[in-house]
């Protein structure tokens, strides 16, 4: 996440109750073959459970009032007993690890032909539970008394409330609608975390497009070696990165049009490069900025032809002039991080301009020609003055006379 986002408290307490109510459901069936599962042994089981003990009859009915819940609670518990509550246990260790401390590893789920037809079963099963039920799941499933059924709408707008301050994507930058739950571990893969608190995050629908993230595994390294809960960013529980990177625009053949941008941890980030470039490359941040790098090119240029051109700017700027100008430009850019689209990347464009164009003039004990800093030369044309140049070697009468008389004084 480039922004630090927090999660709703009211979202934590339900969907903990939902993956809570997945997991005891597969340890249900576990148990059990498929002749014994009943509503009657299924009310018992919950009963057992503390957090469901009051709604285990209602919880069993529900189970076994829709065939198409039953007839997948059925065909996993038509597994090996031992191999079922092996799975059950990993997944439910998981689901807690990432409830209250993330560390190693998760437990992906990966479909060959040797799959068993019970453990499709249970996969389906808890993929079933975001798309298909938890918009319908009634109120006495939640631990929480007199709250309102929980829908994916309930929780995009409890985060936005809890978010207010943040309007772009927390991902990219964008100044578009996070209109899109993304499982920032792809249900398709980690099927018993598809309802989990800290695993759904509402962005925009590019980042969740399928050319973009997809269903990428941040866990997975290369075909054999996967990363742990240590070695990548965790949604709502890691600053943003544009506290830990810097950018690099490359402005080397148009100062207008960067041929990259590259991304670089800043020294004294706590986090190793490997977890920045990890959610840098998996949500092609790089690439998407330079795709819409004509919208920010138009919005810094024409922004700073605007600040130019104000009347109390002219007459004759010099490079110090034109220097505290734009860094009064680049502090605004900064200050509307996570209020603007793009003021992120806009931040480091400028910072490069100004490193490129404006502090070599600055530094410089020579007289310039302004047609090697084409940035400049724009600036120049935008005041209608033939160039801009350092005082040192700025000229006339007065400055002459006065030049001439502390030489003789040395």
């Amino acid at each position: 996440m480039l922004y630090r986002i927090e999660l709703p408290e009211i979202t934590r307490k339900r969907l903990t109750d939902v993956v809570y109510l997945q997991m005891t459901l597969l340890r249900y069936a576990s148990y059990r073959s498929t002749s014994e599962l009943s509503r009657g042994s299924c009310e018992k089981y919950f009963e057992k459970h503390k957090r469901f003990r009051g709604r285990h009859k209602e919880i069993a009915e529900w189970i076994f009032r829709g065939s198409k819940k039953r007839e997948l609670l059925e065909t996993f518990a038509m597994g090996n007993k031992s191999e079922k509550l092996a799975w059950s246990r990993s997944l439910h260790h998981d689901v807690v690890k990432l409830l209250n401390n993330p560390y190693g590893s998760l437990t992906p789920y990966i479909e060959d032909k040797t799959t068993p037809e019970w453990k499709k079963a249970g996969v389906l099963f808890l993929i079933n539970f975001y798309e298909q039920y938890l918009d319908s799941l009634p109120n006495l499933f939640f631990g929480i008394p007199q709250v309102n059924q929980i829908k994916k709408t309930t929780i995009e707008n409890e985060f936005e409330t809890l978010n207010k301050k943040l309007k772009v994507c927390p991902t990219c930058d964008f100044a578009i609608g996070r209109d899109e739950i993304d499982h920032y571990f792809p249900k398709s893969i980690y099927p018993h975390l598809s309802c989990h608190p800290f695993n759904l995050m509402p962005i925009c629908s590019p980042c969740n497009d399928k050319q973009v993230k997809g269903n990428t595994d941040l866990l997975r390294q290369s075909t054999e070696i996967f990363r742990s809960l240590e070695q990548i960013l965790l949604p709502y529980r890691t600053d943003g990165l544009t506290q830990h990177i810097y950018l690099n625009f490359d402005l080397s053949n148009n100062y207008k049009k960067p041929e990259k941008i590259d991304c670089f941890s800043q020294k004294k980030s706590r986090y190793n490069f490997n977890y920045l470039e990890t959610h840098a490359n998996t949500y092609k941040l790089s690439q998407r900025w330079l795709k819409m790098s004509s919208i920010m090119e138009h919005s810094i240029f024409r922004t700073i032809e605007k600040i130019i051109e104000k009347p109390e700017n002219k007459p004759h700027l010099n490079i110090f002039d034109i220097q505290e100008i734009l860094d009064q430009y680049l502090s605004q850019l900064m200050d509307e991080q996570g209020q603007t689209g793009f003021a992120f990347p806009m931040t480091w464009w400028l910072a490069t301009l100004i490193n490129q164009q404006i502090e070599p003039v600055i530094n410089s004990n020579q007289k310039i020609d302004i047609q090697d800093y084409p940035f400049l030369a724009e600036i120049a044309s935008w005041l209608k003055q033939d160039t801009i140049q350092h005082p040192q070697f700025m000229s006339n009468e007065m400055i002459d006379k006065a030049r001439e008389l502390r030489k003789k004084a040395r």
